[in-house]
């Protein structure tokens, strides 16, 4: 399956939830997650991307729903945005 693109997966979530539901995913779309990534991140309490920079990699593991690939792409975020 081709990974969808930034304007792709706002569509989806606007198709999907309410504007501020929306407005808060886009965060992370903006940020490169895939679906995926992004549901397992908000389902853990984060709100922002930014809060992911001060969370160990243990911490990230910890999130439910966060397995290999989503952990690769949460450190490719921490690597460009400041932490690695």
């Amino acid at each position: 399956m081709a990974r969808r693109t930034s304007a792709e997966l706002r569509e989806v979530f606007s198709r999907r939830a309410d504007e501020s539901i929306a407005a808060q995913l886009s965060r992370f779309v903006d940020r490169g997650f895939s679906y995926r990534t992004i549901v397992a991140i908000i389902k853990s309490g984060i709100d922002f991307p930014e809060k992911l920079l001060n969370k160990s990699e243990a911490e990230i593991l910890r999130m439910p729903g966060v397995g290999k690939i989503c952990l690769a792409e949460i450190m490719k975020y921490r690597e460009k945005f400041g932490k690695q």
